[in-house]
């Protein structure tokens, strides 16, 4: 047969045929009956199973009746890949949110060994491929940033991930205007180091550790960062009442009106939590296109009061981007974002009194 003519199947390495395929497409269409082809590390392929077996031949080709539902790769929008994955169950489940970060968390992530991080990030990638995240964001804790990524290189994920970013001075006798030079060369040589192209499966990205750690300056250049090499920002913000209350103290405005007058908001950054927002905040949100990344079982195992005070409904209606992540091992207890999406599912259900909301075709939106 002459594979150059007009009609001839391509070539693919791999067909998985006569299964339930969910798609993200325009449409959102859901295959009974599909199939897809794939050749090297690319999807060549989907649509049901009489198409892709006329249009593609492949050596290997598994019959999925009965076996498999296939959907599109899901996203972690953030998750901590070091330190935690293998000290899960470490933190007790009855600390209060300072007493879990600033008594545990933390004096886990600064006792690590770049060996440590290599470990943790090979078992974080691990439980999210086998679970069907394909891609992650981290959430900005990590130490060795080149011992991460070579680690991580080995198993085949996708990622944005940097090093911690933080240049408060929390001590008097630190030179600010030094912290924040540091913090802002160490972010600009790691953009240089792995920068994000379109066949990059691992880039660099600022991870700000968030809530009350960076400074204005650092705010600036991070998302002029992000704005010239094409990639996001993410930190942490307003998971306790703690940061919308320390902005209005030293700025005279809540966490995310501060972050609007700095022009930080906008379609490149996401805030993980925003639990502790008002409506003002949320309109900030949807009218700058800044997303946000809820992670429920964090919020559950914390009582940051997602379901209690939690505006996500509300940014939901209002057209905010809502990811979705599984976070901290000792807090999430897991990097399978099923898991996530299960919560997410049903929290708001509950706590609204609305079967309505969140509805699964909602939810596979924000995993993926």
């Amino acid at each position: 047969m002459d594979t150059n003519q007009p009609n001839s199947p391509a070539s693919a390495d791999l067909i998985i045929k006569h299964v339930w395929i969910v798609t993200m497409d325009e449409e959102r269409r859901i295959f009974r009956d599909g199939a897809i082809a794939v050749k090297g590390d690319r999807i060549t392929g989907v649509g049901p199973s009489p198409d892709i077996l006329q249009n593609f031949r492949a050596d290997t080709v598994i019959d999925g009746t009965d076996k498999f539902v296939i959907t599109p790769g899901l996203v972690n929008g953030h998750v901590h890949v070091t330190g935690e994955p293998i000290t899960r169950g470490l933190v007790p489940d009855n600390t209060d949110w300072q007493e879990n970060v600033f008594g545990w968390l933390i004096p886990t992530y600064l006792s690590q060994t770049p060996q440590d991080e290599q470990l943790s990030a090979k078992l974080a990638a691990l439980e999210m491929l086998r679970t069907g995240t394909t891609c992650f964001v981290e959430a900005g804790t990590i130490l060795d940033l080149d011992a991460t990524v070579q680690a991580l290189n080995e198993t085949g994920i996708r990622g944005r991930l940097g090093q911690w970013l933080q240049d408060r001075a929390f001590d008097p006798n630190d030179d600010q205007s030094e912290l924040t030079k540091t913090a802002v060369a160490k972010m600009v040589a790691q953009q240089d180091r792995y920068p994000a192209t379109e066949d990059t499966l691992l880039a660099a990205a600022p991870c700000l550790v968030g809530h009350n750690t960076a400074t204005d300056e650092l705010w600036r250049e991070a998302t002029h960062l992000a704005q010239d090499a094409h990639v996001g920002v993410t930190a942490h913000m307003s998971a306790d009442p703690a940061d919308p209350n320390y902005y209005l103290e030293t700025s005279g405005a809540r966490a995310i009106e501060h972050l609007a007058n700095l022009d930080a908001l906008g379609p490149h950054l996401s805030l993980t939590h925003a639990v502790h927002l008002d409506a003002h905040e949320v309109d900030l949100l949807a009218q700058t296109g800044t997303s946000v990344t809820h992670c429920p079982m964090t919020a559950m195992k914390g009582g940051y009061g997602a379901t209690a005070t939690g505006l996500f409904p509300e940014m939901s209606e209002k057209g905010v981007n809502i990811l979705l992540g599984t976070d901290g091992a000792n807090n999430g207890n897991s990097s399978d974002l099923m898991r996530a999406m299960f919560c997410s599912a049903g929290i708001f259900k509950d706590s609204r009194r609305n079967p309505n909301l969140f509805p699964a075709t909602q939810i596979l939106e924000m995993a993926t």
